[in-house]
């Protein structure tokens, strides 16, 4: 499983990576490791970070999409519990 400071080091990654650079990125073990994340509701900065790793992991590897779809019903429901804190704490 993805420690929280993995999870930053993966979320950087992909921030930084595309096609071309990530090739070997370990996909199928990468997604459901940022899902086990998405569950850390105590830690909400944990949470988010799994939130973008999936979103660039999208953007960077369109290839991940038939994975990552598995975590689209979690990656939602986190959604509302995002939306809520940021209208909590800045609104």
């Amino acid at each position: 499983m993805l420690g929280p400071c993995l999870s930053v080091v993966v979320l950087q990654m992909l921030v930084m990576g595309n096609e071309e650079t990530l090739v070997g990125f370990p996909i199928k073990q990468a997604v459901p490791a940022l899902v086990t994340l998405l569950h850390m509701d105590s830690n909400f900065e944990i949470m988010h970070h799994a939130c973008r790793a999936l979103t660039y992991m999208l953007e960077a590897l369109p290839r991940s999409s038939d994975v990552v779809v598995d975590a689209v019903p979690v990656l939602l429901d986190k959604v509302v519990v995002v939306l809520m804190h940021w209208l909590i704490h800045y609104n």
